[in-house]
């Protein structure tokens, strides 16, 4: 049987040595060190340009002959539209100078006409009547066809109306405001020749 001294020498090399060591260093300072020796072996202007490259917005759209501005993964927003519905990429219908609704009014793409809408359209029976006028038409004022057909913008088909120029009383004061402000706009010519009259008949005989 093995002594108490020959079995401590055949365990020894299995038992981990409790010296301390030396503290090795960490992968953090190892990684703050190297970088200093690439920028010092490597140009500065070359590692920015390969940081960096330059970045070039796309103004316009991918699809062949289309004008327009570009909205999203290369195409303009008409395009766009038709991939996310996974339609085929066609041209996009372009705005017409004249059109005629559902409803049987023609519209005009003038989108400097003062009643024109947002989208540049303007009805060609206000546009005949703000002829006639001379001016644009006011908030309020509607163009009504005589006849009811409502693409027939003839100047003698067409009248002006008014809407909202009545108060919502009935005092009789109200009534000469409205007729008063009413005139102004529409007949300032007969406001002064009352004014006229009215000024004769107070004169002395």
């Amino acid at each position: 049987m093995p002594s108490s001294a020959a079995r401590v020498n055949r365990y020894a090399h299995s038992v981990p040595s409790m010296a301390p060591r030396a503290p090795a260093a960490s992968t953090a300072a190892q990684n703050l060190v190297q970088p200093e020796a690439t920028a010092s072996a490597t140009p500065p202007s070359t590692t920015a340009a390969a940081r960096w490259p330059l970045f070039k917005p796309k103004t316009g759209c991918d699809f062949p002959g289309c004008t327009k501005r570009h909205y999203a993964l290369g195409y303009c927003q008409g395009h766009r539209r038709q991939l996310r519905f996974g339609l085929a990429l066609t041209p996009l219908r372009e705005m017409h100078g004249r059109i005629i609704t559902y409803h049987g009014y023609v519209y005009i793409r003038e989108p400097n006409h003062p009643n024109a809408h947002k989208d540049g359209y303007v009805a060609e029976h206000i546009k005949v009547m703000a002829a006639v006028l001379g001016r644009p038409l006011r908030r309020g004022e509607e163009v009504h066809h005589r006849n009811g057909i409502r693409h027939d913008n003839r100047p003698g088909n067409l009248e002006l109306w008014a809407r909202s120029m009545q108060p919502p009383g009935c005092r009789v004061s109200d009534l000469v405001e409205s007729s008063v402000r009413i005139l102004r706009l529409y007949r300032p010519d007969l406001l002064s020749e009352s004014a006229t009259s009215e000024a004769d008949e107070q004169l002395p005989p």
